[in-house]
């Protein structure tokens, strides 16, 4: 993921980088999406470790000590 640069005085109005300025004057603030996906919802990490983590806590109840464990 990149990150665009974009110049604050060509999207903000005058007034709102007049305001900004008083809090963030020579900073490069982020500005997030309003609506963003979960964690790991876009590449399949979240499926992945939701399935790997039941299935270590399956295997624990069972009674596979730590050890075992660790080397999956």
């Amino acid at each position: 993921m990149s990150i665009k640069y974009r110049n604050a005085a060509e999207l903000l109005p005058p007034q709102l980088l007049q305001e900004l300025q008083k809090y963030a004057q020579g900073e490069t603030p982020y500005v997030s999406k309003v609506k963003r996906e979960s964690w790991g919802a876009g590449t399949g990490a979240k499926t992945f470790f939701s399935w790997r983590d039941a299935d270590i806590r399956k295997q624990f109840s069972r009674g596979v000590g730590l050890e075992k464990l660790s080397e999956e």
